[in-house]
């Protein structure tokens, strides 16, 4: 799954990336709006993440883009926690509206539940001929053979 992360604080657009990566989402980091713009037109994320107050173009106005052409999940992630402000972000299409400060385990939460809530949550072990990579078990099998983390096993003789 692939995520656009809009946030002109660098800090902590590096704290969501090194969060959802952690996770096993690739993350598509934006600083401004027109860059969030132009990165959901060419890399086709599943689910975004949006700042309002960002520089060039504010989160309502890249969620509105967005929202012109897709119907992919959008959180709103913001410092502004004004009752206006959730509704006129809900109204212009946005999923999810989640007030800073945040904890990064509520964040990845949200998240999935808005993967889910879309059809989109894949949980399935992924297999490639003898290769099977299962990110919900942080594993990797090679016929027989696994790895997760720092160890290596041999899977029964049944293998």
């Amino acid at each position: 799954m692939k995520v656009l992360v809009a946030d002109d604080d660098g800090d902590l657009r590096e704290l969501i990336a090194f969060t959802l990566g952690q996770a096993g989402y690739l993350v598509i980091k934006a600083s401004d709006g027109p860059a969030a713009v132009r990165l959901f037109g060419e890399e086709a994320p599943d689910l975004v993440v949006l700042d309002i107050n960002m520089p060039g173009l504010s989160g309502f106005q890249v969620c509105e883009s967005i929202r012109a052409r897709s119907r992919v999940p959008v959180m709103m992630l913001t410092v502004r926690g004004e009752e206006e402000d959730l509704v006129r972000a809900l109204g212009l299409g946005a999923d999810d509206y989640l007030t800073k400060p945040f904890s990064p385990r509520t964040l990845l939460a949200r998240i999935r539940a808005l993967l889910r809530r879309a059809g989109m949550e894949s949980t399935a072990p992924v297999a490639a001929g003898r290769v099977t990579l299962d990110l919900s078990e942080h594993t990797v099998r090679i016929g027989c053979w696994f790895r997760s983390g720092d160890t290596a096993a041999a899977g029964t003789a049944s293998c």
